[in-house]
């Protein structure tokens, strides 16, 4: 009903990014800039494979700050606040950042890769991305 009204008023409604809900949770972990460059050039692979087209984009940002996190530190802090403001438990956040981990080390995108090797997003495609 919602959505007819604002058609016949001509607002153009869409549906939020994985880009969006990343910067979201990038206040709520309280992550600095490598590590949301780095999960933005993850989430970015995330748009070049059919397998992520039925995935939520907020439980793929999710995904990919836990791997980034997971990359840069070691370890992956996913803890009670996050689950209770994003609604995704750790579990299915590990699903997705495995299967994130697998993509991009198997995957070969030049102009991906390319494009976050620039100073503006910290050289983020040369860092290892943790299994």
């Amino acid at each position: 009903m919602e959505y007819k009204i604002l058609r016949s008023l001509d607002f153009g409604v869409t549906f939020p990014t994985a880009l969006r809900f990343l910067e979201r949770l990038k206040k709520l972990v309280n992550a600095d800039d490598l590590t949301f460059n780095l999960a933005h050039y993850i989430t970015q692979f995330s748009l070049l494979y059919i397998c992520f087209q039925n995935v939520k984009p907020s439980l793929v940002a999710c995904g990919a700050i836990y791997l980034a996190m997971k990359s840069l530190r070691g370890r992956s802090s996913w803890n009670i606040t996050f689950v209770k403001s994003t609604g995704y438990k750790e579990k299915l956040v590990k699903q997705v950042s495995d299967k994130l981990s697998e993509l991009i080390t198997s995957a070969d995108s030049k102009p991906l890769k390319n494009k976050f090797a620039s100073s503006k997003h910290m050289e983020v495609s040369s860092l290892p991305i943790a299994m």
